[in-house]
Order: C-alpha cells, then sequence, then structure tokens
C-alpha cells in the first residue's frame, strides 16, 4: 500500500484510521496492544536500517495519563528489536519532535507531533486514499508504505 507523502523521512509513525467508502480518516493519539509489539518488531527488524530511535510521551505529557506507550510495553519492544535502540522522550505539547539523523536508522514515532503536516491534518479531520477495505486499523505508516497490523494473539 502507498505511504503518506507529507510524513518525515525514514519515519514510522503508529496510528489507527477508520476507513468508510474508502477514505481514511487518521487518529495518532492511540492505545498500542500489547498484541502488536511483535508484529512491529518483526517489520522493523526486517528494514535495511541498524539503529531504531523510539519516540515516545513521557509522564510529563499534560494530555494524557502517563507515559505513552506504557513504559513496560517500551521495555518489551526495545528487548524486541534486534536493532541498536534509543528511546526519544519528547517535549510535552506543543513542543515538536526534533530532526534527527536519520542516516542508517528508523524512527518509530508514537503520538502527536506539533512539528509534523500529516498529525495537523489528522487533528483537522483530512481523510486520505491508502486502499484499504472499510473497516479500523491499527497501522505503521511512512512516506513510503503503509502497513496493516495483525495482533499476535500467542
Amino acid at each position: 500500500m502507498p505511504g503518506i507523502t507529507n510524513i518525515e523521512n525514514n519515519t514510522l509513525l503508529f496510528c489507527n484510521c477508520k476507513v468508510e467508502n474508502g477514505l481514511a480518516e487518521f487518529s495518532v493519539n492511540n492505545n498500542l496492544p500489547s498484541t502488536l509489539l511483535k508484529p512491529i518488531a518483526k517489520y522493523i527488524n526486517g528494514l535495511d536500517k541498524n539503529k531504531v530511535i523510539l519516540v515516545v510521551r513521557s509522564e510529563k505529557e499534560h494530555y494524557t495519563p502517563g507515559p505513552f506507550p506504557e513504559t513496560n510495553k517500551v521495555r518489551k519492544l526495545t528487548r524486541l528489536l534486534k536493532k541498536e535502540v534509543r528511546v526519544f522522550y519528547q517535549e510535552p505539547w506543543p513542543s515538536p519532535v526534533p530532526l534527527f539523523n536519520t542516516d542508517d536508522t528508523v524512527i518509530l514515532r508514537f503520538g502527536y507531533n506539533e512539528g509534523s503536516e500529516f498529525d495537523k491534518s489528522t487533528a483537522s479531520k483530512t481523510k486520505y486514499e491508502i486502499g484499504l477495505e472499510d473497516g479500523k486499523y491499527n497501522l505503521l505508516i511512512s512516506n513510503e508504505t503503509t502497513i496493516k497490523l495483525v495482533a499476535d494473539l500467542i
């Protein structure tokens, strides 16, 4: 599936979307189910990058009841990734995520980024054609591809 062109280079964004009549409405501030940790790690481990930066929210965030994703899920995801992993705690909103040197690095971002044109479009309920049937989906999206995540039930 195609990506969303206004997402930063080498960035994967965890989000969910609701597709109706072929148009997707995205939400970037979502719960991360534990059953998606292995599928996310499997996808990232298959990328031709040696480093991963996890961009997460800390307990200092004004609009979440705690860290996002939860600390135990970040630890588990870090253990599942077969890459050099760094965790970056984003400053509370409205501070944007800084630009990272993305040579040999993929950025996996969780939550809203005031500096992202895509995220701003989700706040205004912009709809996108992404080639999915009507329904609700958890996704990793980039400017090149859209990955439908299927929960690991085992």
